[in-house]
């Protein structure tokens, strides 16, 4: 048996649930870029928008919670269908 989820995006998940909007993502992703760039170490996209004051620390642990529960969700209608 094969079983394959697909990936639920931090960032995708914050803009879906209207914490951020598609145009923060961007900025948080250059800078996530730029970063990668300079060789420096790389930073979830979470604490990239957290510490660019997109969001607070409640509506980063609500996205993370709501990236868990989903992946547990897609894993669990593709083993028992």
């Amino acid at each position: 048996m094969v079983i394959r989820h697909r990936e639920i995006r931090f960032g995708a998940k914050a803009v879906e649930k209207g914490l951020i909007t598609p145009s923060q993502l961007g900025k948080a992703v250059s800078i996530q870029m730029k970063e990668d760039l300079l060789g420096e170490k790389r930073r979830f996209i979470g604490q990239v928008l957290l510490e660019m004051g997109f969001m607070g620390t409640s509506q980063v642990k609500d996205v993370l919670e709501a990236q868990r529960n989903e992946k547990e969700r897609n894993l669990h209608d593709e083993i028992y269908g």
